[in-house]
């Protein structure tokens, strides 16, 4: 049967040939059991475990210089994780002292940066949005690279307030990057990065396993970190194979299945520069209805820092409440139409419309005659 049109922001939608198989993997994947019955000492797992990172290795481009790791905890995890491999790898003196710089551009930079300062660390926040006064937009401007500490952390595309950032040459400094909502979905240049890590369920499976990548040689992972809890070391999880502990199973699998996916929608040579038109034509769609119907709108500026998979609208409206109860009638439409995922963020309103991998342009398509006939 037709299934509905899902914008959510994650977990996302998944292709349709990929949920039948993890469907047919969860009633039997190897020997009569169940993928959630696998042993993750088995050998079936082993493989599977090494087939999804030499995937994850061929689609980004991340060559024997990287560790790939999969690790639990959700990029929520990560706040805490990235900082203290980089930090505690420090001399003890450096530690508390070195400040790391902590690019603000929304709601979950901010949360990083949050974990960081409760953990003891220096952190200094450098705002890249700006509210215009006059216009409501928010501004978003990058700093001078050589204004920046030696330490840099930010999140490449903010999935609650629609703000997404180019990949940014950092001069040699260590970079840790949050690229949740953005990962598999354009070419990446490995060597800008010294970590990075997304959660699996917006474009690369499941919620359960959170793909982390670490340069080596930015950031050696030859012996255990000083004090730092194993589940967070990433030399334990390199050591370990990404099975120190059980992992999740099948998240790791549907990890599996999109990288499985994606390679077989594209040519093998260019398969996220595919991704990346696509994801452009999908957003491009949405964002013409400021000029196709004068009532939808995004407030973020210039137009270049407008997220390719997080599509940020409002409603112009008299005043504010007027705006939340058209933006929730238009919701609730949405809903019986079929339609569902379109909420905007409670801390930001409007709507938001996720344009994760999965999402076909013929679904954006359906959405936009939506809109237009609902303003």
């Amino acid at each position: 049967h037709k299934r509905p049109l899902y914008f959510g922001a994650g977990p996302a939608k998944l292709p349709s040939s990929v949920l039948d198989k993890i469907v047919q993997d969860t009633r039997e994947y190897a020997d009569g059991l169940s993928i959630v019955e696998l042993s993750h000492r088995s050998k079936e797992y082993e493989r599977l475990n090494d087939e999804a990172i030499e995937g994850l290795r061929k689609l980004c481009g991340f060559d024997n210089n990287y560790s790939v790791l999969f690790v639990p905890g959700g990029a929520t995890l990560q706040f805490a994780a990235s900082v203290i491999n980089v930090m505690n790898r420090l001399e003890p003196g450096e530690r508390f002292t070195t400040t790391i710089d902590y690019l603000i551009s929304g709601y979950w930079s901010q949360r990083a940066a949050d974990e960081a300062e409760s953990l003891g660390y220096r952190v200094r926040r450098v705002n890249l949005v700006e509210r215009d006064e006059h216009t409501g937009d928010r501004v978003v401007t990058l700093p001078p690279v050589d204004t920046l500490n030696k330490i840099v952390y930010y999140c490449q595309n903010e999935t609650v307030d629609g703000v997404e950032l180019p990949e940014i040459d950092f001069k040699q400094r260590v970079v840790i990057c949050d690229v949740s909502s953005n990962f598999l979905t354009r070419p990446l240049n490995p060597h800008l990065y010294t970590i990075l890590f997304a959660g699996a369920q917006k474009n690369a499976g499941i919620a359960g396993v959170t793909i982390v990548a670490v340069n080596e040689v930015m950031l050696p992972l030859n012996t255990k970190s000083p004090l730092t809890p194993a589940m967070m070391d990433y030399f334990v999880h390199k050591r370990a194979d990404s099975i120190y502990n059980t992992p999740p199973v099948s998240a790791v699998n549907a990890v599996k299945h999109m990288v499985d996916w994606i390679l077989l929608e594209s040519d093998d040579s260019c398969t996220l520069h595919q991704l990346d038109a696509r994801a452009r034509e999908k957003s491009s769609k949405l964002y013409a209805l400021q000029k196709d119907t004068g009532v939808y709108y995004c407030p973020i500026q210039p137009e270049q820092y407008r997220s390719r998979i997080n599509v940020v609208l409002k409603l112009r409206q008299r005043d504010e409440d007027d705006q939340v109860k058209a933006t929730e009638d238009l919701i609730s439409k949405a809903r019986k139409h079929g339609i569902s995922g379109i909420e905007g963020h409670r801390s930001v309103g409007g709507l938001r419309v996720s344009l994760y991998n999965a999402v076909d342009i013929e679904d954006v398509d359906e959405l936009v005659k939506f809109l237009k006939e609902n303003v």
